[in-house]
């Protein structure tokens, strides 16, 4: 006898109440505080409430929601199921770790984002790694204000330039391949590009590569500046370890634009104590057994080492990439309530 396997009903092809207003919930309120004023002029539309919710009381938000938007907030199982007419999750960018994609299958909820190099997150992200390279390269945090207070101009030892040299982008999504393509073009920099767990396919890129960790171990010592750009995986937790920290240039400059849990703290914090001249910059914390990487503590020692920088995870937080988020965010939006797919359907058929 065949078997015939029903198609999966999604939520966005039921009817509406015209009654009733679309409701569409933000979650969160304290961290990236521009998204949410940036949403609602994008939504623009009288016939939308849009709500934002505090973590205690998302799931009472989501109960009556048609949208969420979960930003920096968890929606597990039991909040999705809560919301008995959530048509669709977006999230204000790319990162859906939080999300249970499994629930949104099973519930018939599509689940959406906004991809780095449409919204521009991708371009703004490699600024941002550039700037931090230049800030350690130019020494900036560790003697600017120590030489203004002493009335020192110039001073040794002498400030480096990007310029000519050698750099290893780990990671090739959207932000590394935007990055290699601004050191190799703009900056006049020898890029080489790695996949931090696999080898490289025919024809995927004409720059210099290597795949997997063991060639990226390979590759570190004659690198200047190591930037990493990877997601986080199994593979990539902790990446940044004793054995990849001993195979640095003396004297190399550590970006990380990817997540905190890429870097062992610990790891990290060791190689400064060996290597006088190495310096690492971070945009997203780091991974320590003790505290989140996320917001990273200001008073850890990592933090408080004269050749380290942190900054807030600022890199896509831009006028620029921010407008074009609210607007995929509002397109995503605008199709379900007409009962459409969102372009964007990470869950589809």
């Amino acid at each position: 006898m065949l078997r015939t396997t029903r198609a999966l009903s999604w939520r966005f092809e039921r009817p509406l109440d015209p009654d009733a207003p679309f409701k569409v919930v933000f979650s969160g309120e304290r961290h990236f505080l521009a998204a949410l004023p940036l949403t609602r002029a994008a939504l623009a539309d009288d016939g939308v409430a849009l709500v934002q919710a505090p973590t205690e009381s998302l799931a009472a938000a989501v109960a009556d929601a048609q949208v969420v938007i979960p930003f920096m907030e968890r929606l597990d199982a039991a909040i999705l199921e809560a919301g008995t007419d959530v048509r669709l999750v977006v999230q204000f960018g790319v990162g859906l770790e939080g999300v249970d994609r499994d629930a949104c299958r099973r519930l018939g909820i599509a689940l959406s984002n906004c991809p780095a190099r449409a919204s521009g997150n991708a371009a703004a992200t490699a600024e941002h790694a550039v700037f931090l390279a230049l800030a350690m390269l130019r020494r900036g945090p560790e003697e600017l204000a120590a030489r203004f207070a002493a009335g020192v101009l110039g001073g040794l030892p002498l400030p480096r330039q990007l310029e000519g040299k050698r750099a290893l982008v780990v990671g090739h999504g959207s932000v590394g391949a935007a990055l290699a393509a601004r050191l190799r073009g703009a900056w006049g920099v020898d890029v080489v590009v790695a996949h931090a767990h696999r080898a490289w396919r025919d024809g995927e890129t004409d720059l210099e590569a290597v795949g997997g960790r063991a060639a990226v171990l390979g590759a570190l010592p004659s690198c200047d500046v190591v930037f990493l750009a990877c997601p986080l995986t199994a593979s990539t937790r902790a990446f940044v370890d004793d054995e990849f920290c001993g195979r640095l240039k003396p004297g190399a400059v550590v970006v990380n634009v990817a997540r905190g849990p890429v870097a062992s703290r610990d790891a990290v914090l060791a190689a400064l104590e060996r290597d006088p001249a190495l310096t690492y910059a971070s945009d997203v914390g780091a991974g320590a057994a003790s505290k989140p990487a996320e917001p990273w503590d200001p008073a850890d020692a990592l933090s408080r080492h004269p050749r380290t920088y942190f900054s807030p995870h600022v890199g896509g937080y831009t006028d620029v990439s921010y407008a074009n988020t609210a607007r995929l965010v509002a397109d995503a939006v605008a199709r379900v309530r007409d009962r459409r797919p969102p372009d964007v359907w990470l869950n589809g058929p």
